[in-house]
């Protein structure tokens, strides 16, 4: 095994509980392998997130592993979301941003965040929505407030949604702890609130699919950055179905086929194909 590999080896058996000695011995072998140019552009943004972060997540994984209470919390079942504990905040999403956006295609950005914002409905589970400077940087996407007609977007001037009282009022007003993000950018304005927010107890999960950064990168590395904080990743189909938990619950299951037929495409596509066939009499022979 060459130097680089095994380097690639010892980021992922290092990082567990690691001395902050051996991290620091670590990155200078990463440094000098970089160097030299034997360490490819992939590599490369995952080292470096490890040298900012490396430290932060060793230590977290001990203290978790210390204690069964936190570790409830990211597996079993009770960690699995639901509709009647979930608060989902909206956050940024607006022209300005979506001009921008480089690690989604723009109208997949605008389908998932539309599909994240009518489960939410669906499943009766309260949504704050908010923008940043809307005077400037346009109002959120029609397709998002028409989910909630008339319903008051908090507009900030800080760029941290965790640090507008009103956001963070309106959703302790919810009681509920299971908080789920999505927003433009990921690397931005979904990261900052959902560190913070992690870091005082709440249970969050960021809507990978329903988010977007200024490039792969940025989106890749604050998805890394959140995970490191002790925060969930999902996607919003994931979301709706982890809601939905059970097909025999009639009251969201229409509400769920509308959203495979609106928003998924390939899968909404093939759920009205099989009902074609299934509706289509047999010829009679003879």
């Amino acid at each position: 095994m060459d130097r680089p590999d095994a380097l690639r080896d010892q980021v992922g058996v290092v990082k567990v509980g690691a001395p902050d000695r051996a991290i620091e011995t670590l990155c200078d072998e990463i440094d000098e392998a970089i160097a030299v140019g034997s360490m490819d552009v992939k590599f490369r943004v995952q080292t470096r997130h490890f040298r900012e972060h490396g430290g932060e997540v060793g230590r977290a994984e001990s203290k978790r592993h210390g204690n069964p209470e936190a570790a409830a919390k990211i597996a079993g079942l009770d960690s699995l979301l639901r509709p009647e504990d979930s608060v989902l905040v909206l956050i940024d999403h607006q022209p300005y941003q979506l001009t921008n956006l480089n690690s989604h295609d723009p109208h997949m950005a605008v389908n998932n965040a539309t599909g994240l914002a009518k489960a939410a409905k669906a499943f009766s589970v309260p949504t704050i929505l908010t923008s940043v400077l809307a005077d400037q940087g346009g109002l959120i996407f029609p397709q998002i407030t028409d989910v909630f007609p008339g319903q008051e977007v908090i507009d900030r001037m800080l760029i941290n949604t965790w640090e507008d009282q009103k956001v963070v009022d309106a959703v302790k007003k919810t009681g509920r702890k299971q908080l789920i993000i999505a927003g433009l950018f990921t690397e931005i304005c979904v990261a900052m609130p959902a560190i913070q927010a992690a870091g005082e107890g709440w249970h969050v999960t960021v809507i990978t699919d329903a988010c977007g950064g200024v490039s792969v990168e940025a989106h890749e590395v604050a998805i890394q950055r959140m995970i490191a904080a002790g925060c969930n990743m999902m996607t919003w189909m994931a979301l709706a179905c982890e809601w939905q938990r059970d097909y025999t619950r009639a009251e969201t299951l229409p509400a769920l086929i509308e959203l495979l037929k609106d928003h998924m495409a390939g899968s909404g596509m093939a759920y009205l194909w099989e009902q074609q066939l299934l509706n289509t009499p047999v010829p009679s022979e003879g």
